[in-house]
C-alpha cells in the first residue's frame, strides 16, 4: 500500500485519529464476519482501522467528507481492491443505494461532533445494518445505553432501532490529537423489526417530549400540564399501560412509552 505525507486534521470535521494499534485490535475484535460481508466504514481519516479490516472483508466501503484524506486514501489502497473509497457526507447519502440494498455492517471511529447524526441515519434508514461497531464520546455512548433506567430521548430515538451495548471505554491519549473526553466502544445490534410501527413513532415522541421536558416530576405532574390532557385522562392511560403514574420519564422503556401511546391512539387520538 502506497502512501504519502499523512493530510492535517480539520477541527470542522471533528476528526481525532485512532492511533493506538491495540484500541484497534480491540475493536476489530469485536467484528464476526466472513469475508464476503459488507463493512462501511465512516470517516476512516488515514486508514488506521482500515488497515485492520481489511483482512476482515474482501468489501470495505470508506466514506470520508475531507478532500485531502480521500486524496491519501485513494493513494494509499489504489492496489487494494477490497476497499472502495467514496468522497462525501454520509448524512446526504441514501443508504440503500450505498450498499446497494446488501447486507452489511459498520465498524467506525465516528467524529464527535455528528457521531449521534450518524448512527441514527444509518438505524432509520429502510437498509439497516446488521449491527454497528462504533467509537463515540463517551456521554454519548452512556446517553445511547441508557444504563441503570436513565432513559433520554436519544435512548428512546436509537432503542426503537436496536439494542445498544457499551463495550469498552478509551482514555484520550489513544487518539491524535487528543479529546478533552473520554470515549466508548458501542455496539449497537439491530432489531429484527422496530420496536414502534413507523406510523405511531411520532405519538410516540410527543408524549416522551412531554415527559422529558420536565424528567424530574411525575409522570402524572409533567404529562397532563405538557400535553393539554386532563389528570383523570393521564392517569387511567399509564395504569392501563401498567405503569405507575409516580414513575418518572427516564425509568420508562421505550415499549412503555409505545404502550402507553398506542392505548392513547387507540381510542382517543383522531
Amino acid at each position: 500500500m502506497n502512501s504519502s505525507h499523512s493530510p492535517n486534521l480539520k477541527k470542522k470535521f471533528g476528526q481525532h485519529l485512532m492511533i493506538s494499534e491495540e484500541i484497534l485490535g480491540n475493536i476489530v475484535s469485536y467484528v464476526d464476519i466472513d469475508r464476503s460481508t459488507q463493512v462501511v466504514e465512516v470517516g476512516p481519516g488515514t486508514g488506521l482501522l482500515t488497515d485492520h479490516l481489511i483482512p476482515k472483508s474482501d468489501a470495505l466501503t470508506c466514506i470520508e467528507i475531507d478532500n485531502e484524506m480521500v486524496t491519501y486514501l485513494e493513494n494509499k489502497y489504489r492496489s487494494v481492491s477490497a476497499v472502495k473509497i467514496i468522497k462525501g457526507d454520509i448524512l446526504q447519502m441514501e443508504i440503500d443505494e450505498l450498499t446497494e440494498n446488501r447486507p452489511y455492517i459498520v465498524v467506525a471511529n465516528l467524529p464527535y461532533n455528528s457521531g449521534t447524526k450518524i448512527v441514527r441515519h444509518f438505524l432509520e434508514s429502510s437498509c439497516k445494518p446488521e449491527y454497528m461497531i462504533v467509537t463515540l464520546q463517551k456521554e454519548v455512548a452512556y446517553n445511547l445505553a441508557a444504563l441503570k433506567g436513565k432513559q433520554n430521548l436519544l435512548s428512546i430515538a436509537v432503542g426503537i432501532y436496536a439494542a445498544v451495548e457499551v463495550l469498552e471505554n478509551i482514555e484520550p491519549e489513544h487518539f491524535s490529537p487528543p479529546p478533552k473526553v473520554d470515549s466508548s466502544i458501542v455496539r449497537l445490534v439491530t432489531h429484527e423489526n422496530p420496536l414502534v410501527p413507523m406510523d405511531e413513532i411520532e405519538r410516540l415522541f410527543r408524549f416522551a417530549r412531554a415527559g422529558f421536558s420536565a424528567k424530574r416530576k411525575q409522570l402524572i405532574n409533567s404529562l397532563p400540564n405538557q400535553l393539554g390532557l386532563p389528570s383523570k385522562l393521564i392517569t387511567e392511560l399509564l395504569l392501563s399501560a401498567g405503569i405507575d403514574p409516580k414513575r418518572r420519564p427516564e425509568t420508562l422503556t421505550v415499549l412503555e412509552w409505545h404502550t402507553l401511546t398506542k392505548n392513547y391512539g387507540d381510542n382517543y387520538d383522531c
